[in-house]
């Protein structure tokens, strides 16, 4: 049993939905423990292209329309203050795009990006210096109940008392009991060109390219329900 720390909650899955919200939880005056059964941020989240919008465009809910138009509104600040505590920059770009239609473009001005691996590294920098605990290399294989109650984490080398959790693990979710969850692998190309020559991103229905900064360029994506 791992019980030198009181832990409030124990977030299970590394990835950016697990370290955000462990974040938000320490800065709200909770004692934290991230559980990755991997390397923190090193799923789907780092290699994701980054985009901060539906896509495409026109599939998003309309009554999820004014959660996302705010969380679009809060992200630049968010980053600013990850930049400040970590020291490492999200690298948020407000860069626009077109979506590529047969019947003609649709201008998207509002779309923005973040660099993924920086973003999670800097997340990571920031829970450390708030002194939140992080385990790498723990997959939790089940909860710990005391009647209906929620007592503790297992993994595969110990337990974590704690009194509440969150399952943020993907596509590992499923065997935790999140239901209609399952992976899809996905591959794209990174490219390298000077920077600025491609300077907003392109979407179709067969694909999409995604601009750097530095000029990498991602290609994609795949799709493989495997």
């Amino acid at each position: 049993m791992i019980a030198d720390e009181n832990t409030d909650v124990v977030v299970v899955g590394g990835g950016i939905i697990g370290l955000a919200t462990a974040w938000e939880l320490q800065r709200r005056g909770a004692a934290v423990t991230v559980v990755e059964r991997d390397r923190l941020g090193r799923g789907a989240s780092w290699s994701g292209g980054g985009l901060l919008s539906p896509l495409p465009p026109d599939s998003c809910p309309e009554s999820l329309r004014p959660l996302l138009a705010d969380s679009l509104e809060r992200y630049p600040a968010w980053c600013a203050e990850l930049a400040g505590r970590s020291g490492i920059d999200p690298e948020y770009w407000r860069c626009g795009g077109r979506y590529l239609r047969t019947q003609g473009d649709e201008l998207l001005p509002d779309l923005a990006q973040v660099r993924n691996p920086r973003l999670l590294k800097a997340l990571i920098a920031a829970l450390r210096d708030a002194g939140v605990r992080l385990l790498e290399g723990h997959e939790v294989i089940g909860w710990q109940r005391a009647g209906d109650r929620l007592v503790g984490v297992h993994t595969a080398q110990a337990s974590i008392p704690c009194a509440q959790a969150l399952l943020a693990a993907g596509a590992w979710s499923k065997s935790l009991g999140a239901r209609d969850i399952h992976p899809v692998k996905g591959q794209m190309l990174l490219f390298r060109l000077p920077a600025g020559a491609v300077t907003e991103v392109r979407i179709s229905e067969e694909g999409y390219v995604i601009p750097r900064r530095d000029g990498h360029i991602l290609v994609g994506s795949t799709l493989e329900h495997v």
